[in-house]
Order: structure tokens, then sequence, then C-alpha cells
């Protein structure tokens, strides 16, 4: 589907996340009584953060990590 057009995807699945070229994280906060969304691009480490996280939820380790580095690798050879 993407070879074509743009897709937009949102998934809490480490192994779909891993094939996305690009990542964004969305993260929101509230101030007062209003409600603040912000979209942060994410470099290589910041994606295998995030996919760790995916992964191990707030208590990412080292093997999060590698297994997050793993399924990037992995998704990059396929494309």
């Amino acid at each position: 589907v993407s070879k074509n057009r743009q897709v937009l995807c949102i998934t809490h699945l480490a192994s779909i996340a891993a094939y996305a070229d690009n990542h964004m994280l969305i993260s929101k906060a509230v101030k007062g009584e209003k409600t603040y969304t912000s979209v942060t691009p994410l470099d290589y480490n910041g994606r295998v953060s995030e996919i760790a996280r995916i992964i191990g939820g707030d208590e990412t380790d080292k093997i999060h990590l590698e297994s997050a580095g793993q399924l990037l690798n992995e998704a990059s050879s396929y494309k």
C-alpha cells in the first residue's frame, strides 16, 4: 500500500511499528483546564527507545532495547 501512497498508521504493536519509515511520538499534557498535544519526530535512537517501551512498558531494560533494535534492523532489511 505504501509504495504508491502515504500511509499514517497508529499502533501499539512493536512488530508493526518497526516497519515504519518515520516515527513520531505523540504525547499530551494537561495544564490547568487545557490539554496540549505535542508531536516529536524521532531519530533512530528515539525509535529504538519507543519500540522498547511498547515491548516492555515503562520498565524497559537492555533486553527490550536489543529486541527493539533487532526488530528495526529486520524490518529495514525487508524493505
